[in-house]
């Protein structure tokens, strides 16, 4: 018999998890249970809260998955609890990868119908850079992948896996999970893959809740191993609709936004973090000239950065977008986050799920960018005018194809607005005196303005470059911080919108 996974299609934010803790709770006053899983905790409370508050039972399990494959309690605390629960009924919530964990072990006879929101992972990969491919070899060794033993091996923690790479130890040990290693040179790479169609058997029903679910990774794993999908008509929304008006802007014209462009210019004087800053001011002044209203910017950043915000700006938002959240205060965001696999994992998908490199591209990097973007308030129709940015143009044409034709959408280029200095000349003024440190500070802060704002007139650049001397002069002990230089800008971009007639 073909297993099938049934799908529900509608945008973010359409009502998806509202609908399906509707028909949970439908199944609980028929005398049923169902089994509902999401990704994280937040999100298990958040539909814990909506059931308790139709007055339907749950047996709610939030609990991290332990690396050590001998750890056994959630496992047993998943399993045990399942089969208590079927004796009345109730919603039983868990996390998406405890129940994966666990699924093997569930009983065959009393199966339940599974709701899986905002999908499941399919497959996972870690690559481990070692010193030499002896070293490599011995972790194969070691984890017993490879029967090939290192010469002088000795079972010891010189071949231990690095602490984020002990996941690897759950899918060993997982039944439902087949892994691949690969010994290159002095890599170490490893690919896990869940088996979709033994994990669907284990219930009655399996329903994925997932915006698009055909631009997912998980579509294409399901359809490779042959299993069916359903699509279910709920009656949501398949786009998005707003009485307000769009701004969609791209960084790259003609190649795809990776993070590695920048940071291959990075350098020792982080000349990337400088361009995203750059990008992000100048995205804040779009975002000014739409509404004359500054509001929150959100910015996800780029990993290399390991911060949060670019410059203090903004507010960072985690991927994964949700019926449920609470960022509907928001109304602009500017994404230049890269997430795309890494090359051995992206062949795996070619070899294993039949992808194109436009599918891979879809899957990882445009629908994740999507799902973040709609984390703001385009999700709620309003007056309001909305910008978003992303970092290539296709990103952009794929976020646009999720609106609402009725909706006032405007597309253009950000990058091709920049314009700075590049020759390292600087010009000074006669309001500065003669002193070396003083001239070097107005030549910094000049080339830092036309960094930040290359429309600038002349004479507001001169205004703020005696706003930076003054400020300098009365604290000496602070210098003029790339937080001061936007903050100040930011003033001067409002008081002369208000100005407009």
């Amino acid at each position: 018999m073909t297993a099938t996974f049934q799908y529900v299609d509608g945008v973010c934010g359409s009502g998806k998890t509202y609908t399906a803790i509707g028909k949970m709770a439908f199944l609980v006053k028929s005398g049923s249970s169902a089994i509902y899983v999401t990704n994280t905790k937040a999100l298990l409370k958040q539909t814990e809260t909506q059931l308790e508050a139709l007055k339907v039972a749950t047996v709610l399990t939030i609990a991290d998955c332990p690396a050590d494959p001998n750890y056994q309690s959630i496992i047993q605390k998943i399993t045990s609890t399942l089969s208590e629960s079927r004796t009345y009924p109730c919603v039983f919530l868990c996390t998406t990868e405890s129940l994966i964990r666990s699924a093997s072990q569930l009983e065959q006879h009393a199966k339940l119908p599974l709701y899986i929101d905002e999908g499941f992972r399919i497959s996972d990969a870690g690559e481990i850079n070692c010193n030499t491919e002896q070293e490599a070899q011995g972790i194969a060794f070691k984890i017993r992948q490879s029967d090939i033993k290192p010469s002088g091996y000795v079972d010891h923690n010189d071949y231990k896996l690095p602490v984020d790479q002990t996941k690897l130890l759950q899918y060993l040990s997982n039944p439902l999970t087949t892994v691949q290693v690969t010994v290159a040179k002095s890599k170490f790479q490893w690919i896990s893959s869940l088996d979709v169609r033994a994990f669907s058997s284990k219930f009655s029903s399996v329903t994925l809740l997932a915006a698009c679910h055909e631009d997912t990774l998980q579509y294409h794993a399901i359809k490779s191993s042959g299993c069916s999908q359903v699509k279910l008509d709920w009656g949501l929304k398949t786009s998005h609709y707003t009485s307000g008006s769009v701004e969609v802007l791209w960084v790259l014209e003609d190649a795809e936004w990776r993070t590695t462009k920048v940071k291959a210019n990075r350098g020792k004087s982080e000349e990337g973090y400088d361009e995203i800053e750059r990008l992000v001011i100048h995205f804040e002044w779009r975002c000014l000239q739409a509404d004359k209203d500054l509001g929150d910017a959100v910015v996800v950043t780029p990993e290399f950065t390991n911060v949060k915000q670019v410059a203090g700006m903004g507010e960072h938002l985690p991927v994964q977008a949700h019926g449920m959240n609470n960022y509907t205060h928001l109304h602009n965001h500017i994404d230049l986050h890269t997430q795309m696999p890494m090359p051995f994992l992206s062949n795996f998908y070619k070899d294993q799920y039949g992808m194109s490199e436009e599918e891979i591209r879809r899957s990882c990097y445009h629908y994740d960018r999507y799902q973040a973007a709609l984390r703001v308030s385009l999700r709620i129709s309003d007056d309001k005018s909305h910008v978003f940015c992303f970092g290539d143009k296709p990103t952009a044409q794929y976020f646009v194809s999720k609106l609402d034709p009725r909706v006032n959408v405007s597309t253009d280029m950000l990058w091709n607005k920049l314009s700075w200095d590049t020759s390292g000349r600087a010009t000074y003024s006669n309001r500065v005196s003669e002193n070396t440190t003083e001239q070097k500070n107005r030549s910094a802060d000049r080339k830092r303005l036309r960094k930040a704002n290359p429309s600038l007139a002349t004479e507001v650049e001169d205004r703020l470059l005696n706003y930076f001397r003054d400020q300098r002069r009365t604290w000496i002990a602070n210098g003029i911080s790339s937080n001061i230089t936007i903050k100040i800008i930011r003033e001067q971009i409002r008081t002369e919108l208000e100005e407009t007639p």
